[in-house]
Order: C-alpha cells, then structure tokens, then sequence
C-alpha cells in the first residue's frame, strides 16, 4: 500500500472516529506530519505520531464542545 493510500485511510478513520469532517482531519493531519517530518531524523513513525496527534487534538475540541 502507498504512503499516500495510508494517509487517506488514517484520515478518513479519524473524521469517523470523532464525527467531524473529512476536510478539517486532512488539514489538521497534514500540518501535523509536515510539521513532524520537518523535524524527525528517523522518518519512519511519523504518520504514526501524527495521527496520534491529530486523534488527541480531535478529541480534546470535541470534549470542550460537549461541556
């Protein structure tokens, strides 16, 4: 499977998990990995940490939303 194709399935999957749009994943995500992989010297977790990242910044706006 291409990197690319990893992407969009880790993004689609975050929209789902927190009911938001595909759009505001993909730009949270892609900032989040652009940001990470401008500084990692081992490149190989990035998309890993990213959507890690990106699930707990999801999660913390929608739990501030709920209350």
């Amino acid at each position: 499977m291409k990197a690319q194709q990893v992407h969009e399935q880790t993004i689609e999957a975050l929209a789902k998990e927190s009911l938001v749009e595909v759009e505001h994943v993909r730009a949270l995500y892609e900032a989040e990995h652009a940001r990470l992989l401008e500084q990692a010297r081992i490149k190989t977790y990035v998309p890993v940490i990213a959507a890690r990242l990106v699930r707990t910044a999801l999660h913390q706006s929608t739990s501030t939303r709920v209350q």
